[in-house]
């Protein structure tokens, strides 16, 4: 990745001063769009994108202080051993260019201190510098640009320079697909663009992709640098662990770090270099810290979803979940530090180093990142800069995920919370029960029930059942949701994204909703009723019939409310519950004692059926 600033100056690599940190422009197509204002913000005029540089109209305030440009000096500082920085832009024409540093106060909230000014008179493409000590700096750092005539931003950047070489670093970066060839494709040519045509990085960046769905083509990807297993298709934890199996036993390169991403997301490439360079100088006491990025909504792309969570025994809590990063308190708040214990896979890096029989437990989908972060038990780094972006998640849940989610998640606190009463566990199954008699999805209660007994029979069901034939018999079971846009045509039933502020919304239970039990001991209303498949439970409040539906991709089924289902609710919670007190603690020794098989490269081997 050479920016202009570089191929003025000459592209060498100098292990001890180096880029760590490019400014991004966006498309200028996004200029008019929510995706601009994380890049660059301006006020009174808008600025143009063009050919790799950004016009600034006279009067027209440009700032940087965004989350792709901003510089995050402080995790710097914490995570690698930097001794100076150096801001450098490129710039044209007359202007005031201002260095501030920003950071929070819990009394006074956001707090600028202003580092230096330079005054630009020219018609001539320039370089003006900013040099600091590492250790003068705390917080974040972003560049204003107030412009005085017409200026032409060409790139900015950042340098660091350390006391000793950079750490030799090779990056190999993950991916799992099935069935998304025109999204890998996407971040494939992105890669192959940014680091094997013209960086310096391109004898250290690699790619693997782990095709689980057999259906990608030599012509979907470029013939450098990207290597494409056909995969037997044992869900997504089977496919990283297949990238990490090739990256470990590549007889080409020692590769030290690892990069998972997803298939469907939205990349901006300068995370991965900023990524790589973090490696590159890290502190020794970080040097098995897993760097996690941010995770935005493509509906919404300036509001942040996650960043580093924690599993709280039956649900996830997300970090600075719902931030809006148009908000500068909220882009300052989003850099403190957060307890966390793990991030998803989405964008998530790793050292490498005796991994061979630390390999992620054979999940197939969903609670694996949860359970591997956990059981590294390394620290997560977060910064403003490192993200991704994805699809909404509200509308998307398949019944399928009822088994997974509750399988695994049961799995997971056997090993962690080993000392935790069987009553707890049944009291969460009663909930998930219950949950799901109140949303009419009484199929997905035979999902919750095959998940416990699947669970039951402890690491032994991982040797004996074929994932595969698992996972068809999973999909018969539950719902199987249909094309029903002419039904919602005619029901007028909304199709547009979730409205902002109903975003994160919390939910809750009122008095009339508890003295009814959501309206079930009332008469329901006969008509059908359109609702997104993400709604709360008292959005069903008095309804009898009901048509779930995924706003984004027209698909849908129907329910509807059966009175006698909480009886038999009550039976099938009362066979689990039975099932749980008779072999839940020989079920977590099982698992305590035995799922280090379960992790080892022999073992996935087998379970790949490669090698």
């Amino acid at each position: 990745m050479a920016s202009k600033i570089e191929e003025i100056q000459g592209k060498t690599l100098d292990r001890t001063k180096t880029v760590i940190h490019h400014f991004i422009f966006p498309d200028n197509e996004d200029m008019d769009s929510n995706y601009a204002q994380i890049y660059f913000r301006w006020t009174r005029q808008q600025p143009e994108c063009r050919h790799g540089k950004v016009r600034i109209p006279a009067d027209c305030s440009l700032s940087t202080c965004s989350f792709f440009n901003i510089f995050p000096a402080g995790k710097w500082n914490k995570y690698a051993d930097i001794h100076t920085y150096t801001f450098q832009i490129l710039l044209r024409g007359s202007a005031k260019i201002y260095l501030w540093e920003t950071g929070f106060d819990e009394e006074e909230g956001v707090d600028r201190k202003l580092l230096g000014m330079k005054r630009t008179i020219s018609d001539e493409t320039r370089l003006y510098e900013f040099g600091f000590m590492a250790d003068a700096l705390d917080n974040n750092i972003f560049i204003v640009i107030d412009a005085e005539s017409d200026c032409e931003l060409y790139g900015g950047q950042v340098v660091a320079r350390t006391c000793y070489e950079a750490k030799p670093v090779n990056l190999a970066i993950g991916i799992c697909t099935y069935h998304r060839e025109e999204s890998v494709r996407t971040i494939l040519q992105q890669i192959y663009t940014t680091f094997f045509e013209q960086s310096i990085l391109a004898d250290n960046i690699g790619v693997f992709v782990a095709d689980n769905g057999g259906t990608l083509t030599e012509s979907d990807y470029p013939d450098r640098g990207v290597k494409v297993m056909k995969n037997k298709n044992v869900g997504g934890t089977g496919g990283f662990v297949r990238c990490l199996l090739e990256a470990l036993e590549d007889p080409n390169k020692k590769w030290t770090h690892i990069l998972f991403l997803d298939d469907d997301i939205r990349l901006e490439p300068e995370s991965i270099y900023r990524t790589y360079m973090l490696y590159s100088f890290i502190r020794p006491n970080f040097r098995c810290s897993i760097l996690g990025g941010s995770l935005m909504r493509m509906d919404y792309p300036y509001i942040q979803h996650a960043k580093g969570e924690r599993w709280m025994f039956d649900h996830v809590e997300f970090g600075r979940n719902g931030f809006n990063l148009l908000c500068e308190e909220d882009l300052i708040v989003n850099e403190l530090e957060k307890d966390v214990e793990y991030n998803g896979w989405w964008y998530c890096a790793m050292v490498l180093e005796n991994k061979k029989n630390e390999l992620p437990l054979p999940f197939f989908i969903h609670i694996d990142d949860i359970e591997y972060g956990r059981r590294m038990g390394w620290p997560i780094m977060t910064m403003n800069g490192i993200g991704v972006w994805h699809d909404s998640f509200e509308n998307r849940k398949q019944s399928a995920m009822e088994y997974y989610d509750m399988r695994n998640s049961l799995i997971m606190n056997a090993l962690y919370e080993p000392r935790r009463p069987v009553e707890d566990t049944c009291k969460r199954v009663f909930r998930h029960l219950v949950h799901q008699m109140l949303k009419y999805r009484y199929d997905d209660q035979l999902l919750t029930l095959r998940a416990v007994e699947d669970f039951l029979e402890g690491s032994e069901y991982f040797k004996t059942h074929d994932p595969i034939l698992v996972h068809e018999e999973i999909m018969e079971m539950g719902y199987h949701p249909k094309n029903v846009v002419k039904k919602l045509y005619e029901m007028k039933a909304s199709r547009d994204p979730i409205r902002k502020e109903d975003l994160y919304r919390k939910y809750t239970f009122s008095l009339k909703h508890k003295l009814t039990l959501n309206g079930w001991l009332l008469f329901g209303k006969k008509e059908l009723t359109a609702l997104p498949m993400g709604c709360h439970a008292t959005h069903l409040y008095r309804l009898k019939n009901v048509l779930y539906y995924d706003p984004q991709s027209g698909s849908g089924f129907t329910v509807k409310r059966k009175r006698g289902m909480a009886f038999v609710t009550l039976l099938r919670y009362a066979k689990a519950a039975w099932k749980l007190k008779r072999k839940y603690e020989d079920t977590v020794q099982d698992y305590v004692l035995n799922n280090a098989e379960l992790c080892s490269s022999d073992f996935w081997k087998k379970y790949l059926s490669i090698g």
